[in-house]
């Protein structure tokens, strides 16, 4: 029996994923979907497998809420998606976007009344919010195999990165998209992905050394040193997927 072979994107918020989306959509027209946490529950492997279940249709999934547990299908070849971003440019991209963002959401609510170093406290004093604060190895952790002991985040983290067979990488997307089309054509024949980038503020079409720049003069020294430091683990899972585009061994 023939595998059904389907995409699930991790869309982790503010790392490419509106612009990756954007590709997918025009690749498979009619066969992209998002899912999200709701009333039905939390967009859990066995709900995402129900859904490509009902939709014969469907080949790409898309979630920002999807626990990162890879379902494991008798009747599916799953492809896995995640970009990385450096998580204080990160930072900065989340801030002006939740500011000019109509939907009354905590953190839009909040942008809009603070301005960054009062939005960045505000978020690193909430003991259990992650959004600037290690974000994208807490996610990935899911995937370790001791199910996400914070003892170390870095391995945690780079454990559930070594379990994907593709990783892309915002400050190379171009590149990102390439080999992850490269990649998906052995099994998605004629695959074309386009490289549009949509959803970006003004200040990312400015350079990333003068972003961080900006960043730390518009903290302060101190707070700025905080944010590092709560994001030590993610700066160097970062490190890590950098280098792997910089020596080019990204699966392609």
């Amino acid at each position: 029996m023939s595998l059904r072979n389907v995409i699930i994107h991790y869309h982790f918020f503010k790392n490419a994923g509106t612009s990756l989306d954007h590709s997918l959509k025009k690749a498979f027209p009619g066969g992209w979907l998002q899912l999200e946490t709701d009333a039905e529950g939390p967009v859990t492997a066995d709900r995402i497998l129900s859904r490509f279940r009902e939709q014969p249709e469907l080949v790409v999934l898309s979630s920002h809420t999807a626990r990162l547990a890879l379902p494991r299908p008798d009747d599916m070849q799953i492809f896995p998606l995640v970009f990385i971003r450096h998580p204080l440019d990160r930072v900065l991209s989340v801030y002006q976007f939740e500011r000019r963002q109509t939907e009354d959401t905590e953190g839009s609510l909040q942008a809009r009344k603070l301005e960054l170093p009062a939005f960045v406290e505000w978020r690193l004093d909430r003991p259990r919010d992650h959004s600037f604060r290690n974000f994208q190895v807490h996610r990935l952790a899911g995937l370790a195999d001791d199910g996400g002991n914070p003892a170390d985040p870095y391995r945690l983290g780079l454990e559930g990165l070594q379990k994907l067979p593709f990783v892309g990488l915002v400050e190379a997307f171009d590149q990102s998209i390439h080999c992850l089309q490269a990649w998906l054509r052995p099994w998605f024949a004629g695959i074309e992905l386009k490289t549009v980038k949509l959803n970006v503020t003004q200040a990312e079409q400015t350079t990333l050394v003068e972003r961080l720049a900006h960043l730390k003069a518009s903290l302060g020294p101190a707070l700025y040193l905080r944010l590092l430091q709560e994001n030590e683990a993610d700066m160097q899972l970062y490190r890590q997927v950098a280098a792997m585009y910089d020596r080019h061994q990204i699966p392609a």
